[in-house]
């Protein structure tokens, strides 16, 4: 898909005359709208409160201002249908940012979406976190999850999941609005909680 850092060199935008009444030095003001993208907002023409059909990239802009006002925008539909490569190498080539007509810096909405792209990849890609012994407690305990349980007192309880908290790893038992922790230290058997048959 082909990248572009500025709107006006994208094939899909329009620029439509966007006076000023009251200010005949911007009667020749513009407005530049993205083709693909409806104007779910209902941004409008401040003068006569006329709303556009398409969401506008910049507006009562003067039309020399027209490039540094269009730098592609964060919501670019374009952006968000590249796929993680073609990001990686628009990135690899890209000085990641670019300056508007004041020399303000713009960070490119393009390497952004890779920064955004990049941490869930890599939480696929890395090791498992998981600590100590909680795969084999859940694959001990995942046939049990929603069973039903006797305490010692014969108090009946709903197995309803494993709890990771901070010092341990604990069977969460519950009975209507009240729930009991078990410490996977031991065995549920150890705990003296038994399997209702």
């Amino acid at each position: 898909m082909k990248l572009y850092n500025n709107c006006m060199d994208c094939p899909h935008h329009k620029v439509e005359h966007d006076p000023d009444p009251t200010d005949s030095f911007c009667d020749d003001d513009q407005v530049v709208l993205c083709m693909l993208t409806r104007n779910i907002n209902n941004q409008h023409r401040w003068a006569d409160n006329h709303i556009w059909d398409h969401r506008p990239i910049t507006w009562s802009c003067r039309p020399h201002h027209k490039r540094a006002d269009c730098v592609t925008p964060s919501w670019c539909p374009l952006i968000k249908k590249l796929t993680y490569e073609e990001l990686s190498a628009h990135v690899n080539h890209c000085g990641g940012s670019s300056a508007d007509f004041k020399g303000l810096p713009i960070e490119c909405p393009i390497c952004v979406e890779f920064s955004k792209q990049t941490p869930k990849l890599l939480k696929i890609s890395t090791p498992c976190v998981c600590d100590g012994n909680w795969r084999e407690v859940i694959k001990e305990t995942e046939g049990k999850i929603g069973k039903t349980f006797i305490d010692p007192n014969k108090k009946e309880w709903v197995l309803d999941g494993i709890l990771w908290a901070e010092d341990d790893f604990y069977y969460l038992f519950a009975n209507g609005g009240e729930l009991k922790y078990c410490s996977c230290v031991a065995t549920l058997y150890v705990h003296g909680m038994k399997e209702k048959e």
